[in-house]
């Protein structure tokens, strides 16, 4: 991760909000509510001019309470079956693609906005209602909100068929899977940095914390989900002190375990700042933590290889999307371990992600519950033979060489007869043929 102005309490805000389905659906209703009233003093202001507008319904107040009943009961009646299949949806998607997916269903702005529109309108056509006379002097017709209402009548449908469409692609693998890589993507994009950008990034050895440094311990059980690098630069800066971050995103913690060590001189008001730094959640996310998003699409492919559901194509595509996402990663550097203030002082030093762990955390589960499943492993030994060609250093290539020969051992002891054993040693010499190619390539470039 790199320091900056992350804002990641604001961001965690962000996010728990919009994984909601009540802020979105209850900013429409809001809206519905105020148009209502908009709408009300626009009859009640100007009124209905019918030989001028000869267009807009114009009639009785029994005819226009009518159209406001009938579309208000139209409404909440969808609103409820929107509800019932968003809840199967749910169900579905935890059983298929594992719970931690959940949060994404959850934020997704097309079923939020379609229920908002049907209860927006319910609330609306309330509101109205409540308005219409018909008793004498105080007789009072809203036509322009009644016309409004059979819009929005129109708009509701409109919306429903949207979303039962939107509800059918949204359960499918292939959907999900590209989702969750676009979330990684994102996160490549706020975590890693540029080749040019790593190489001027300050380096350096361990912090001098003196002797004696103060430890900051976890002030509550729970997963780190992020860390304000502006606030604990800036608590570090006052006090001319510097410290070590013991964890990073995405690790669990218990209670009194220490999270940090600080300058020996540091007093209690910068430890106490120091672990406010520290944002604490109950499940992980995308901001700063690389595995989060790998660890989905890990998910994703076990439950496909699980006996239960037996659908190896979906954990192809899974084991696809991460060789991109490494590939993704080894066009890019991880940050420097050690972050420095406004005047280049080096303040933190910090744990990073590393590409082996990566690595390891995409494709190992996933060999071990593919084993026996040789079309899986074979899958497995083209996506590392063809990220090994694409290796920027040769650090990269022997990770992946070693994740290569653990897949043909797995994949080996699958073999049940001479047509698979021939058919693996294809794949198997494709690969290393795809490696010999880069290694060639990586010697070139570094001779150059």
């Amino acid at each position: 991760m790199k320091p900056g102005r992350h804002h990641a309490r604001a961001q965690n805000l962000w996010k728990d909000v919009s994984s909601s389905y009540w802020f979105r659906p209850g900013l429409i209703v809001i809206g519905g509510a105020l148009l209502a009233f908009l709408a009300v003093w626009l009859d009640r202001r100007f009124g209905v001019d019918q030989e001028h507008q000869p267009w807009l319904f114009i009639g009785e107040a029994s005819s226009s309470r009518s159209i406001l009943r009938t579309v208000a009961s139209a409404m909440i009646t969808i609103a409820s079956l929107t509800f019932s299949m968003t809840l199967v949806a749910l169900t579905l998607a935890s059983s298929q693609f594992g719970p931690r997916l959940l949060a994404n269903f959850m934020r997704d702005r097309v079923n939020q906005t379609a229920l908002g529109i049907f209860v927006g309108t319910f609330v609306y056509c309330l509101l109205v209602l409540r308005t219409v006379r018909a008793d004498g002097d105080v007789a009072f017709v809203p036509h322009y909100a009644t016309n409004i209402a059979i819009g929005l009548g129109v708009v509701g449908v409109l919306a429903l068929l949207v979303y039962f469409h939107h509800v059918a692609q949204s359960i499918r693998a292939d959907h999900v899977v590209t989702k969750i890589r676009y979330d990684y993507d994102l996160t490549v994009e706020r975590v890693l940095v540029d080749v040019d950008e790593a190489r001027s990034a300050p380096q350096g050895d361990e912090l001098d914390l003196g002797k004696h440094p103060r430890e900051v311990t976890a002030q509550r059980d729970g997963l780190l989900q992020t860390i304000e690098s502006e606030q604990l630069l800036e608590a570090l800066v006052s006090s001319d002190c510097r410290a070590r971050l013991l964890r990073r995103p995405g690790d669990h913690v218990i209670e009194g375990e220490p999270i940090a060590l600080v300058t020996e001189s540091a007093d209690d008001e910068l430890v106490e700042r120091v672990s406010k730094a520290f944002v604490w959640g109950s499940r992980r996310n995308t901001f700063q933590d690389l595995e989060c998003s790998i660890l989905r699409l890990v998910d994703v492919a076990v439950r496909a290889l699980s006996a239960g559901t037996n659908d190896p194509q979906t954990a192809k595509r899974c084991l696809a999307e991460l060789g991109g996402s490494l590939a993704t990663v080894m066009r890019r550097e991880f940050p420097s371990s050690i972050w420095c203030d406004e005047v280049g002082e080096a303040r933190v030093e910090v744990l990073v992600a590393d590409f082996e762990g990566l690595a390891a955390t995409a494709f190992h589960e996933i060999r071990q519950y593919g084993a026996g499943q040789l079309s899986v492993l074979m899958y497995l030994i083209d996506v590392l033979g063809r990220l090994i060609a694409l290796a920027r250093t040769s650090e990269q290539r022997l990770v992946l060489f070693a994740h290569l020969e653990l897949a043909s051992q797995a994949a080996m002891e699958a073999v049940e007869t001479d047509s698979d054993r021939k058919d693996l040693q294809r794949h198997l010499d494709a690969a290393r043929s795809k490696a010999d190619g880069g290694a060639a390539a990586l010697r070139g470039g570094a001779s150059d």
